[in-house]
């Protein structure tokens, strides 16, 4: 949802083509709330795709993108990743390109400010960068190290974000959720992994302004 609480960013995997024929990506479908009209955003870029992973304003979203050596079925395993990429994209089609390292992550933004979350490595983890509008990640603020990835980003106050964790790359459960705070470095694990009564298995969560 956008920051103003009037508009949905919906993925709609409805192929859109030109006047020729030529395949333009993926649309993805924006409702306005107040009115109930909709319109198709297109964020696919020249041979790669991409997927909203937060607002960064009322106006403008922003994207992960990717490119595949096998473009045309690049969920298959035998897909080499190529590249990563950042763009904005704001709601009358204007498309900015990142070319910033790390497209391949995700984010959440809360009280004006943007936070991503992306991979640390071959080796597991993830850092946590601020997001530099127009720019791309900034600085990483946050690391966590060892055999974890992230299975999903809530907003949780500017600046801090609600990160879900697998243990594992290979079997993401169970999970851990951790506070993890932009601005000040600081970290708070609020539900550990394992198989006691207190491990997570968390599917969705909810945080509170």
């Amino acid at each position: 949802m956008s920051p103003d609480g009037r508009r949905l960013a919906l993925p709609t995997f409805s192929e859109r083509y030109d006047a020729l024929g030529g395949y333009l990506g993926d649309s993805t479908l924006l409702v306005d709330l107040h009115t109930g009209a909709t319109s198709d955003l297109l964020l696919d870029q020249d041979a790669g795709e991409c997927a909203v992973v937060t607002w960064t304003d009322a106006r403008t979203v922003l994207a992960s993108c990717s490119r595949h050596a096998d473009v045309a079925d690049p969920d298959s395993d035998a897909a080499d990743l190529l590249a990563t990429w950042w763009a904005e994209v704001t709601l009358d089609g204007d498309v900015r390109v990142l070319d910033a390292p790390g497209g391949a992550g995700t984010a959440a933004t809360s009280g004006g400010r943007t936070v991503v979350v992306l991979p640390a490595g071959e080796g597991g983890g993830v850092v946590v960068k601020p997001w530099q509008p127009g720019t791309g990640p900034g600085p990483v603020a946050v690391s966590l190290d060892g055999p974890r990835v992230a299975l999903a980003v809530h907003a949780a106050g500017a600046g801090r974000v609600a990160v879900q964790l697998g243990i594992a790359p290979e079997d993401p459960a169970p999970v851990e959720l951790w506070l993890l705070d932009a601005t000040t470095g600081g970290t708070v694990l609020v539900g550990p992994a394992g198989d006691g009564p207190r491990a997570l298995a968390v599917t969705a969560a909810l945080v509170a302004p």
